[in-house]
């Protein structure tokens, strides 16, 4: 999920995002997030997002997503 764009998360976002994990879980497929910016990864945090997608999910660019993403394949 390139989230570069986002500015603000509010809390339908929130669950959104947390109904996506959850079938992405279900699946067992691996979910990225890509360009969030400070005050949206500290929603983010608050959330228990970030724990739930894991640090090391989560990337500065599109590139570097992509590029974990396909180390695990």
């Amino acid at each position: 999920l390139d989230m570069y764009p986002v500015n603000k998360l509010d809390s339908s976002a929130l669950h959104a995002l947390t109904e996506v994990l959850e079938v992405l879980e279900a699946r067992a497929v691996r979910f990225y997030v890509s360009g969030a910016k400070g005050p949206v990864r500290d929603v983010l945090v608050k959330a228990g997002l970030e724990d739930r997608v894991g640090y090391a999910n989560f990337h500065a660019s599109i590139h570097d997503a992509v590029e974990a993403a396909q180390s695990h394949i």
